[in-house]
């Protein structure tokens, strides 16, 4: 509480006027980002290295903004608000041709002509956790998390106007292990009527055969 008091004088009061970028420093410097990077990564130099980039990269835009002869308020609140405008662009012209992947939580209040849900399997969706917080197998106390998994796999579905296709794998690599996956329980309570199934069967080794494949995926989408 005392960081985020001290930091909030410095970047609101008058010592922080014009110096957003500076104070982002400061307290990037306050927190020991890079030796803490430096230990969580100490088998990975790289890793550690690229992280602490992204941080310089995020204070150079800032600085960048503020030095901008045309931008007449350097304020946090200035800058939130340029990068909401920014991410939450709906430039239609700028949108053509381009793939937007999100999370479930991300997605919620837009809708698409097509969406596609990745990984639709037990242990994802549901996510193995809502059992887990549950704590029990009783009905009961498993309703809460099962029904919120459900609210969130039912915001996936309707976020499609037109097309939905719903993935899942047979197998996964975790670490070193391959496991087996098993469709996602929900599936079943969607009406019959409304789907269409394609199970591939087995892989496609086949360059030209995977084209082809890919080729009808895509006229599908015109």
């Amino acid at each position: 509480m005392n960081l985020i008091e001290a930091f909030r004088e410095r970047i609101f009061g008058s010592a922080g006027k014009g110096k957003l970028a500076e104070q982002v420093h400061n307290l990037v410097d306050h927190i020991n980002y890079w030796p803490y990077l430096m230990t969580e990564f100490s088998k990975d130099e790289k890793i550690a290295r690229w992280r602490f980039s992204n941080i310089e990269y995020f204070i150079q835009a800032i600085d960048n903004w503020e030095k901008d002869p045309d931008n007449f308020d350097t304020g946090l609140y200035a800058w939130l608000n340029r990068v909401s405008l920014i991410t939450s662009s709906d430039d239609k012209e700028d949108e053509k041709g381009k793939v937007n992947l999100m999370t479930i939580h991300a997605a919620k209040g837009l809708e698409f002509p097509v969406v596609f849900i990745a990984g639709a399997e037990e242990g994802i969706i549901p996510h193995t956790r809502s059992l887990e917080d549950a704590g029990t197998d009783e009905p009961a106390a498993l309703l809460g998390p099962m029904e919120e998994e459900r609210r969130l796999f039912y915001v996936a579905i309707t976020r499609a106007r037109e097309k939905l296709y719903i993935t899942s794998c047979k197998q996964r690599r975790r670490l070193q292990d391959v496991i087996e996956c098993a469709p996602s329980p929900f599936l079943a309570e969607i009406p019959p009527h409304l789907i269409t199934t394609t199970d591939p069967g087995k892989l496609v080794d086949d360059p030209a055969e995977a084209d082809a494949f890919f080729a009808r995926i895509k006229e599908r989408l015109k």
